[in-house]
């Protein structure tokens, strides 16, 4: 039976940030993961009146894959009480992104504009979560664009499932 795990980020996008790892998931040996959800939100850009339009960004990556850094590696918390430790691991936050030796799957875009906060997205069935099979591989989540001004307080949340 599949289990669901949260992994929450929060951090700042400074104008310095070509692009931004928000979240890279990486399964553990014969444990594919699925992407369920997203939720992402900002709290800085509150009545500005430069509008930003982001282009966020799902993407499996294939082969040999060299994590981003810049962020942190939380432990992933299962929603329900009563389920068992992840065996995928999270990096949340990464200011440099992961790079591949393999394919780079643009699998969706989520466009958002930051004055809509927050943006959540649902797959509404598994047949179309993106999903990560092999332990060498990662699903990420990118941020793809560079922001004017910084935005201080951006946070969210990813919904793993566990298979």
């Amino acid at each position: 039976m599949s289990r669901i795990y949260s992994i929450p980020f929060n951090g700042s996008i400074t104008a310095a940030n070509a692009a931004v790892d928000l979240a890279a998931l990486r399964p553990a040996a014969d444990k594919p993961i699925r992407l369920r959800g997203v939720r992402i939100g900002q709290l800085s850009e509150v009545g500005d009146t430069q509008e930003e339009g982001i282009n966020l960004t799902v993407r499996r990556f294939t082969a040999t894959v060299t994590d981003g850094s810049g962020g942190t590696a939380p432990t992933p918390t299962p929603v329900d009480d009563i389920d068992a430790a992840s065996g995928f691991s999270a990096r949340v936050m990464d200011t440099t992104e992961a790079t591949t030796s393999g394919t780079n799957e643009l699998k969706e875009y989520l466009p958002w504009n930051v004055r809509s906060s927050p943006m959540e997205y649902w797959w509404p069935d598994e047949r179309f979560a993106p999903t990560c099979r092999l332990n060498a591989n990662r699903l990420i989540l990118r941020w793809e664009t560079t922001v004017a001004d910084t935005i201080d307080n951006v946070s969210g949340v990813v919904w793993v499932e566990e298979l």
